[in-house]
């Protein structure tokens, strides 16, 4: 009988979004979980009683060494200490859930020990890299390739993934989840709200690295204020890319447009205040971004990539992008805040389509089949 799911989530990366509502939901389907991570996302509110954090084993060492090693060898390193935390919690857990990260050393190592392991899959790993680094592409598609063949479980958030490499290798272990709850606390926080009052403000908010297109979102804003002079432009998120963002920001001098918030809890009063939010990814599985967007009636303008197209219809229930190249990007963005009553009519669509596809009691569904008889 399963009761208890350990969930292992990147050491390296702040608990935030829809990855806070996987212990809820475990919860929710009376399961106990044990949350695996680094002390540094310990002080998370509002979590069940059964959900035990627990700190990666040396965790100091991934603090103070890994960073300062070559990527191939602080990956592995990372790999070896998060499996020798999962030794020490082998005979307290049913099944190893694996969230957003590609581990093939401590599935196979479960593997071996008959334990149960499960992939969370937002979005295609080896797309996340830039495509000049074709040797980093090529071995982070193979080890997720690994991963892959030696789990149990794959969780999907996007039907498009079935069809794409490795999974589709694997179309006979794949479950389909969402990782919003769709609950009543859910639309209170993001409640539905008209554009008619607010500004001519255009949003970002996502990780600051090469997939998310942020560079280009950014070389797109000047474009934009040559043709709309009262634009205001806001930016929320950090990464990698942060001192490249504030330092592009500050070449095209547009800090009277431009306002740049690190990572916010209260995410939905932001986005109550866009007329616009721009998802311009490379690379993406089905942001929770654009979801809250969506209940909150701010339009959302996005490239087609991952699960977008799944959920944005074209001028129905949102924008969807050819490219996100600079230029067009802002012809698009100047396009739609000159149309106020194609943007209304889209926010309208996208909330009464998010009520009527998507529920609570689904989402536990889907959760409990791949638990269950996954």
């Amino acid at each position: 009988m399963i009761k208890t799911v350990a969930i292992i989530i990147s050491p390296n990366t702040p608990i935030r979004g829809a990855t806070l509502n996987i212990p809820k939901i475990l919860s929710t389907l009376g399961l106990n979980c044990l949350l695996i991570t680094t002390l540094k996302n310990n002080n998370i509110e509002n979590l069940p009683e059964n959900v035990i954090f627990y700190n990666i084993f040396l965790s100091t060492i991934l603090k103070n060494i890994v960073p300062k090693v070559p990527r191939l060898i602080g990956n592995v390193i990372e790999q070896c200490l998060i499996m020798l935390t999962l030794i020490i919690l082998i005979n307290r857990t049913d099944i190893f859930l694996f969230s957003h990260l590609v581990m093939p050393i401590p599935i196979i190592c479960l593997k071996l020990l008959k334990k149960k392991t499960m992939v969370l899959i937002g979005g295609i790993s080896y797309f996340s890299i830039p495509k000049n680094e074709k040797y980093t592409r090529k071995l982070i598609f193979y080890s997720e390739s690994i991963q892959c063949k030696f789990c149990d479980v794959i969780l999907i958030i996007s039907d498009n993934l079935r069809n794409i490499l490795p999974f589709s290798n694997y179309k006979n272990k794949i479950f389909k989840i969402q990782l919003i709850l769709f609950d009543d606390d859910f639309f209170k926080k993001f409640y539905f709200s008209k554009l008619i009052d607010r500004k001519n403000m255009i949003g970002f908010i996502g990780r600051f690295s090469w997939e998310k297109g942020v560079i280009e979102f950014i070389n797109s804003i000047p474009l934009i204020v040559s043709k709309i002079d009262d634009a205001q432009f806001l930016i929320i998120g950090d990464g990698l890319l942060k001192s490249t963002v504030t330092n592009l920001l500050k070449s095209y001098g547009l800090d009277k447009h431009v306002n740049i918030l690190p990572w916010v809890n209260n995410v939905e009063n932001y986005l109550h205040a866009l007329k616009l939010l721009v998802i311009p990814s490379y690379s993406e599985g089905i942001p929770s971004i654009m979801f809250e967007a969506m209940a909150s009636g701010t339009p959302v303008l996005a490239t087609s990539v991952g699960g977008i197209s799944e959920i944005l219809k074209n001028e129905s229930t949102g924008f969807l992008l050819k490219s996100n190249d600079p230029e067009y990007l802002a012809d698009k963005i100047t396009y739609l805040l000159d149309s106020s009553q194609l943007l209304e009519s889209v926010n309208k669509n996208a909330y009464l389509y998010l009520k009527k596809n998507f529920s609570f009691e689904k989402t536990l569904e889907d959760w409990r089949k791949a638990i269950f008889t996954g």
